[in-house]
């Protein structure tokens, strides 16, 4: 299904972006 992509797409990107993150706040 299209929309369970989607989803899936949306959550990995949130993912890449908490880890993203995290690391900026460890490297701070």
């Amino acid at each position: 299904c299209a929309a369970r992509r989607l989803m899936t797409e949306v959550r990995d990107n949130t993912l890449k972006i908490l880890e993203s993150n995290s690391l900026a706040d460890i490297a701070f």
